[in-house]
């Protein structure tokens, strides 16, 4: 996980609390999971886009758009062995699609959750680690 991602691991599980949300951002700028489920959730959702284009990614679009009302986000990428397109609808709550790592659809709290986690997935699938 990448350093600038930390996790405040004094606060409740986002069950405990009923929290939404997977990242905080504060005045300070940095960017921080909401709970260690949080970070537990987007590592294993992260992993599972990782495994789906097969590692490394070589090309990654992302972008919004409005579809009745509501606000989506779309995201693409492609690597040597596979590709994922997956998309998200703002519904106030968070639900990755885990089980459809390389077609799905999810949920996403707001218009931060969807930037930070897409700002994850994309360093995540350009690491050659």
């Amino acid at each position: 996980m990448p350093a600038d991602f930390d996790t405040d691991s004094s606060k409740p599980s986002i069950h405990q609390e009923g929290r939404r949300a997977l990242f905080d951002r504060g005045p300070s700028g940095r960017v921080k999971f909401t709970s260690l489920a949080a970070r537990r959730k987007a590592e294993q959702f992260t992993a599972k886009v990782r495994a789906a284009v097969g590692g490394t990614a070589f090309e990654v679009r992302r972008w919004p758009y409005r579809y009745s009302g509501t606000a989506w986000w779309a995201f693409d990428a492609e690597g040597d062995s596979g590709s994922v397109s997956l998309t998200f609808v703002e519904t106030g709550k968070t639900d990755l699609p885990m089980d459809a790592p390389r077609d799905g659809t999810g949920e996403v709290a707001d218009a931060v959750d969807a930037h930070y986690l897409f700002e994850l997935l994309e360093r995540e699938l350009s690491s050659t680690t």
